[in-house]
């Protein structure tokens, strides 16, 4: 048993609690995919350049990052539960909002609020997911979550082909993904993990006796967030259909599942740095192919990309599995704060730096910096193995 914790294998009640728990997240993510492909697709279409997409994306990494390390001292102050309504009822506001004002400072501002209320949101429940998990399941649990939470984020993307970009329905659909949320969790008994005397400080201990989890969920959010909200003014600069886009988005989404079904068991059998390390150099080696599927059929031009992106996706589910080994019960709720203020992090710096790559060496040179970031976290995490 890795973690020494005591706690033992749930039964039927506490499995269930782990199942509500997991589908109040992903209710939560429904909404998220949505704007996620949403935004920037619409700012591609009113705007030229990757620039302005890049910018609003961040703007959202950048209240998530400030709700991330808010979320502690929030919850000590209310309850857990309060915290997670009023966020999702923020971030169902916001939603809405984006049809009321012209794109640009506006959708910047209410981005940001947006980051924020899911901060909030996404810190406490995988705090309560990581809370549940048996020891020595973790990589199978937060793999479950997040197989989940790519089915829900990669059809809240397949939406924008059903629906026009421009109109209201996505928005509301959105808002009320968010409305829903909370109802889910709130029912389960047991209370979300409790807060550590060290709350805010501890939010340092992840960076210091967990580095590999921490550098890999910046890694993660780096990646994943730049390909998604990229991805689509990369592809109509080179000419793809939206059809064509929506649908690389989902293949996107499908190759996290596969790789997160594959990878997740895996990693409680072996050093889950060795797996981490595989993964990452696979998607350093997919991203330099990437560039090349405007010219092949839409089936292995999607299977070829969502191979490029789903190999980074598994990064966070194993950053939190590597996270939950070492924590003590009391640092959770800390520790999942601070590996989503990485990960926010990751977030803010990647749309920014990809999307000036973009615009000053041409659309492919998001496939270039999403490799060397790969490659970098592969070569730290070979680096750090050996040190031990």
């Amino acid at each position: 048993m890795p973690r020494g914790s005591g706690f033992a294998p749930p039964g039927r009640a506490a499995l269930l609690s782990a199942l509500l728990v997991t589908l109040g997240a992903n209710t939560y993510q429904l909404g998220t995919g949505i704007l996620g492909a949403l935004v920037p697709f619409r700012l591609a279409l009113e705007s030229p350049g990757a620039a302005l997409a890049g910018f609003v994306t961040s703007a959202y990494s950048v209240g998530f990052v400030v709700g991330t390390l808010l979320t502690p001292e929030t919850v000590r102050r209310l309850s857990a539960r309060r915290v997670m309504t009023v966020a999702s009822l923020v971030a169902a506001t916001m939603s809405l909002g984006l049809a009321l004002v012209p794109a640009g400072a506006g959708w910047t501002a209410l981005r940001v609020v947006s980051g924020l209320a899911a901060g909030h949101y996404m810190t406490i429940l995988e705090a309560w997911i990581a809370d549940r998990a048996p020891p020595g399941r973790a990589g199978l649990v937060f793999s479950t979550y997040m197989v989940l939470s790519r089915l829900v984020f990669g059809l809240g993307q397949l939406l924008i082909a059903l629906a026009d970009p421009r109109g209201l329905a996505l928005l509301a659909a959105a808002s009320c993904a968010y409305l829903l949320a909370p109802f889910v969790p709130t029912a389960v008994r047991e209370p979300p993990p409790a807060i550590g005397a060290r709350a805010m400080s501890g939010l340092l201990d992840l960076p210091r006796q967990a580095p590999v989890a921490a550098f890999g969920s910046f890694v993660h959010a780096a990646v994943t967030v730049t390909a998604v909200s990229l991805f689509p003014v990369w592809g109509l600069a080179r000419g793809l259909s939206v059809e064509r886009i929506a649908v690389t988005l989902v293949a996107i989404q499908a190759g996290g599942i596969v790789f997160q079904i594959l990878v997740g068991p895996l990693s409680d059998r072996l050093d889950r740095r060795i797996v981490m390390a595989a993964t990452s150099t696979a998607g350093a080696a997919l991203a330099l192919a990437a560039p090349l599927t405007p010219g092949m059929a839409q089936l292995p031009a999607a299977l070829l990309t969502g191979a490029w992106v789903g190999c980074t996706f598994v990064l966070y589910a194993l950053a939190a599995a590597y996270m939950t080994d070492i924590a003590r019960p009391d640092q959770r709720m800390a520790w999942s704060s601070s590996l989503m203020l990485f990960w926010g992090s990751g977030s803010v710096l990647g749309p920014v730096v990809g999307a000036l790559a973009m615009d000053h060496l041409g659309p492919d040179a998001l496939f270039g910096f999403i490799g060397l970031v790969n490659a970098a976290y592969a070569i730290y995490l070979v680096v750090h193995r050996l040190r031990q």
